[in-house]
């Protein structure tokens, strides 16, 4: 294998890993904390991290700007607030919505910075 820009492949195993390892340890905090309010939020806030942090790595071994992109970013947000709603209701309802919405989350983090085409609509 040659080294520089690393496959296509290994920048898709790589964010999937790091997502993965997110809704794992999420949803471990989100159970061992299921009794209080405020600690429970944790696992949104890590699974938000995992979400940034594999967009940024996967910009970053792409060899785009390091940051990461609004669409990360928005994905992050409306994970931790779908842990305050639920938290708001019923704190040990938030560890089942991390494995759902992480694998939600898993789909919009490997298509955001594919570079797919746009439809060209009418042109």
């Amino acid at each position: 294998m040659t080294s520089g820009m690393p496959s296509k492949f290994r920048l898709d195993l790589i964010s999937s890993l790091i997502v993965a390892a997110g809704i794992l340890l999420a949803t471990f905090i989100s159970v061992r904390t299921a009794e209080s309010r405020w600690l429970v939020l944790g696992g949104p806030l890590l699974l938000a991290l995992a979400f940034i942090g594999a967009d940024v790595l996967t910009a970053h071994l792409k060899g785009k700007l390091s940051a990461p992109s609004g669409a990360s970013l928005i994905l992050a947000g409306s994970v931790v607030m779908a842990g305050v709603i639920v938290d708001l209701s019923d704190p040990s309802l938030v560890k089942t919505i991390i494995p759902i919405t992480g694998m939600g989350g898993w789909v919009a983090v490997q298509t955001g910075r594919a570079g797919l085409r746009r439809p060209c609509w009418g042109s």
